[in-house]
């Protein structure tokens, strides 16, 4: 049994895996491969179950199988099949188009960000826009929304959020300026296993919910929570359920649920689809795009070419800590232009 086996491999390791996955099923071994890459699915299955709100929503042979066949399965009256590619996101003429001119307020500006792979970030951030960041390994992408939300040491020249000087960088100010960080690692980085959704929902908003003796009012607390999860569709219904046993992407919706209930200027999210399956993928572009719309400011920090192609506005290219190039023409965001850029940088 195997459950997403490929998230952190690439590409000759994955096809080194194959093989021997192949070579299993060869000998007589039965394999359940477990899987939001519909590739590799298609790749290697006999034969391919849907599963949706806990059922399942149907069986096909893989030969006669398509990627709009399962897209259409997964997320059944969700989303047109016509506006997911075939890795099962939202298609790339279905973005927004980029912003022109910048004529929308400045959210956050930082001069000379530092940090261990960091020499020296100039980033402007617009509202209404996000920006998309990407880089090779070491290039200083992963790292950079943890630097400017002061989660890993770090420093800088000049920060401000909505006009006003940010005199630190750490959480606490960050917090106070209305600017939320969404780690990439869920469940470390995010989330208290041993607590209830509902526990987990507003534990960064609690104050919403204090009475005047400081005690949570858990009728307020209880409402704001079945808001959100009906919003973000997270599954199964149930707010005292453990925050353990959700699936990836319901672990994603929740956090980034969590951190919208505080009414943030700027959102911060590291792979914010990594290891998350279609469904929960494209309600996750669904939710940043409508954040972006009514004025927010978001920074992607990614390695997956899909996430630039569904939300992008902006693309900065990272290497050796400083940004190298700014893809700012819709015709360069395609994976190829955006792996040549990478590769055009690191030569």
């Amino acid at each position: 049994v195997l459950d997403e086996p490929t998230t952190a491999l690439e590409g000759p390791e994955i096809d080194l895996l194959f093989d021997v996955i192949r070579q299993l099923c060869h000998a007589g071994i039965g394999v359940l491969y477990v899987s939001h890459n519909l590739s590799d699915v298609l790749a290697l299955s006999s034969s391919v179950s849907v599963l949706q709100d806990g059922h399942c929503a149907g069986t096909f042979d893989s030969a006669a199988a398509s990627y709009d066949l399962l897209v259409t399965t997964m997320l059944g009256d969700a989303a047109d099949p016509s506006e997911v590619d075939t890795s099962g996101n939202v298609a790339q003429g279905k973005r927004r188009l980029p912003l022109v001119g910048r004529s929308s307020a400045r959210i956050l500006s930082v001069r000379e960000l530092r940090a261990e792979l960091l020499k020296g970030v100039d980033l402007d951030l617009f509202a209404g826009e996000c920006v998309c960041v990407m880089g090779l390994s070491g290039s200083g992408r992963e790292e950079l929304n943890y630097a400017l939300s002061g989660a890993v040491p770090s420093s800088m020249r000049s920060m401000e959020v909505a006009g006003e000087s940010v005199s630190r960088l750490d959480p606490k100010t960050c917090r106070e300026h209305r600017v939320a960080l969404v780690p990439g690692n869920r469940m470390a980085g995010s989330l208290i296993s041993a607590f209830t959704v509902r526990e987990n929902m507003s534990l960064v908003s609690l104050d919403k919910h204090r009475g005047r003796l400081g005690h949570v009012r858990r009728k307020s607390e209880a409402s704001q929570t079945q808001r959100w999860m009906k919003r973000f569709e997270i599954r199964p219904d149930d707010q005292e359920y453990p925050t353990a046993n959700l699936s990836g992407g319901n672990k994603q919706k929740l956090i980034l649920a969590k951190w919208m209930d505080i009414d943030p200027l700027v959102l911060l999210i590291d792979e914010p689809t990594a290891g998350v399956d279609v469904t929960a993928a494209a309600k996750i572009y669904s939710e940043l795009r409508h954040f972006a719309d009514v004025g927010g400011a978001i920074l992607i920090t990614t390695s997956e070419s899909d996430d630039v192609l569904a939300v992008a506005d902006r693309v900065l290219i990272l290497h050796r800590g400083r940004v190298s190039r700014e893809l700012t023409n819709a015709s360069e965001f395609t994976e190829e232009a955006l792996l040549m850029a990478m590769n055009q940088s690191f030569a």
